[in-house]
């Protein structure tokens, strides 16, 4: 004979046992639906003040395709120009279409060199075969897009707009990594060129900026793109970096009396030694007769 307590302790644990149904979690950024057709379609869910409409209009052309670019990133795919009409006469830009950039196939091309058959025997043809990166398949004959008309008072409406992506959208996690979503903006470019002044490296510049905005997420660009402003930067002072060298020591010259700086150029008229010395340095060269020396010609690339 069981207890009241041990009836009960018995029939919870029984009902905790009991298997729950899992939950179907759906990604609230696309819908996939079905159309009448039978062929699956991929409908992005974003804010309806987001979303183009038919008969939508804009002042002109830039801003035309600055929103349907902002609809494409909060959605998860991307955009690319495509046709446009122009008038016969005036040449004008009639209309304006802009695509999904999975739209359409590319054409198979070759990549090896097909030897000639009509080639006379005998003869010798040295022929070169074309090493070509492999390239991922990027378009796959998705149908979305929007068709911009220019209007008699030089506006431009929406005419056509087709929703449906016939392939998955990205999902917020991999709009990092998409070509809207990795933009180098003033502030990512002035904490690169700052820190590159205390020798910090781009990579490391990358992860600061990681800590200040809370996630790799929320940085904006990716580390390439750091990498890749930082030697544009290199190169872009390269041949004037002697002369900001020269500049900045002549004006701390001028702000402080103590400080000596002196250079010599030789017959190309480029900078080939320099000297300087503040107070203190001034002080252990008295005191121990010693000095450090510089060459910077050493191990460079070329």
């Amino acid at each position: 004979m069981m207890s009241n307590n041990e009836q009960v302790e018995s029939q919870s644990s029984t009902i905790t046992n009991v298997p729950t149904t899992p939950t179907i979690v759906v990604s609230p950024k696309v819908a996939p639906l079905i159309t009448p057709g039978g062929t699956k379609e991929w409908h992005p869910i974003c804010p309806n003040e987001l979303k183009p409409a038919i008969g939508m209009k804009f002042n002109n052309l830039e801003e035309g395709l600055e929103f349907y670019k902002g609809y494409a990133f909060a959605s998860g795919f991307n955009t690319r120009k495509s046709t446009t009409k122009r008038q016969r006469r005036s040449k004008e830009l009639k209309y304006q279409y802009i695509l999904c950039n999975k739209e359409g196939y590319k054409e198979k091309r070759k990549t090896t060199v097909e030897k000639d058959l009509n080639n006379k025997e005998g003869e010798n043809n040295e022929e070169k075969s074309s090493i070509k990166r492999k390239r991922l398949v990027t378009r796959v004959g998705c149908k979305a897009h929007i068709v911009l008309k220019h209007c008699d008072d030089n506006t431009f409406i929406v005419t056509k707009f087709h929703e449906g992506h016939t392939h998955a959208l990205y999902t917020p996690s991999c709009n990092l990594f998409q070509k809207e979503g990795r933009k180098m903006n003033i502030l990512h470019k002035k904490i690169i060129v700052n820190n590159s002044k205390v020798n910090i490296g781009p990579v490391t510049t990358f992860r600061m900026m990681k800590e200040i905005v809370g996630g790799y997420e929320n940085i904006g660009a990716s580390k390439e793109d750091f990498k890749k402003f930082h030697r544009d930067l290199k190169a872009y002072i390269q041949g004037s970096d002697a002369q900001m060298f020269v500049d900045n020591f002549t004006n701390k010259k001028l702000m402080w009396s103590a400080f000596f700086f002196d250079f010599e150029m030789d017959e190309d008229y480029c900078l080939c030694r320099a000297l300087w010395a503040d107070p203190l340095c001034k002080k252990s060269y008295a005191l121990f007769g010693d000095m450090v020396s510089f060459d910077t010609t050493y191990q460079t690339n070329r």
